[in-house]
């Protein structure tokens, strides 16, 4: 094989010396060249055959790429499409019976169309929905643009589900799973115009119940260590919102002695929950007296 590079630019030009395969051959050329290369297959040995099956896959390698193209920009790399539209086209070379009289292509495209099919099935997903509806969204696309002859509007989703044959349920949980192959991400710009983040805008935040039920989940297991009488000074003072007078007249203590007992409990929280002292003072009680 002579190989002829051009000193003023990168271009490199094979000029095969007994590769069956030409440059820019005609279709029909590439159909009778085909027939007869999958003839002399036949005749030869294992070594033989499978050079020649080699010539076969790179005669039609332009059109395996041409079908993987077709299907870019869905969530998958190219790179990862044509290796698998190339992959299908070795196992087709490999299974094709020429004795049938059929055109090699007629089986090679519906066999690298499948495999295409399967890599976005077992690796496109980055979310995997059920297999139903990993079926029917692709067929969607199909009726995007499709008006109703009636009144010229687009398709409803009735309509879509009769000329698929299911439910309308099935077409509206096919048509939300179309984001399942780049889901959004929640680092990306809300807005062009504002700073803030997808994420932002998740339900949940800035809802002032959010941080109160992580708080109460929080506390839960460490009021359990309380006694009856520590829990019901805790639910008069921050429940209740009761004075510490009005407590000590009900439990028959000193306004003092309340305020101590509060102090001591939310200290004890404090140190199960962070495992260092609490600052009594910002609690907003009198910590000024000795304990009894």
């Amino acid at each position: 094989m002579s190989v002829a590079v051009s000193t003023s630019a990168t271009l490199v030009r094979r000029e095969p010396a007994t590769h069956p395969v030409r440059p820019r051959i005609s279709g029909d050329e590439r159909r009778q060249l085909t027939g007869d290369l999958f003839a002399r297959a036949c005749r030869e040995a294992a070594g033989q055959r499978k050079e020649t099956r080699q010539h076969i896959v790179v005669l039609h390698v332009s059109t395996a790429r041409s079908i993987a193209s077709r299907y870019r920009d869905r969530g998958v790399d190219l790179d990862d499409l044509e290796q698998a539209a190339c992959v299908a086209l070795v196992q087709a070379v490999r299974r094709y019976d020429h004795t049938t009289g059929h055109e090699f292509l007629a089986y090679a495209v519906p066999t690298i169309r499948g495999a295409l099919h399967r890599h976005f099935r077992d690796f496109g997903w980055m979310v995997r929905p059920p297999r139903t509806v990993q079926e029917l969204q692709p067929k969607l696309g199909a009726y995007e643009f499709e008006r109703d002859p009636d009144n010229g509007r687009p398709l409803t989703v009735e309509q879509v589900a009769q000329r698929l044959d299911t439910t309308a349920a099935a077409v509206r949980e096919a048509a939300q799973a179309s984001g399942c192959f780049t889901p959004a991400s929640l680092d990306a710009p809300a807005d062009p115009f504002e700073v803030r983040v997808r994420a932002d805008r998740l339900h949940g935040r800035g809802d002032p119940g959010f941080e109160a039920a992580e708080a109460r989940a929080v506390l839960a297991a460490a009021l359990t260590g309380l006694s009856a009488r520590d829990r019901r000074l805790l639910q008069m003072r921050f429940v209740d919102d009761r004075t510490q007078q009005d407590m000590a007249d009900e439990l028959g203590l000193t306004q003092t002695k309340v305020s101590r007992t509060l102090a001591g409990i939310l200290g004890q929280l404090r140190e199960l929950l962070t495992g260092q002292p609490a600052d009594l003072h910002m609690a907003g009680f009198d910590t000024s007296g000795a304990p009894t």
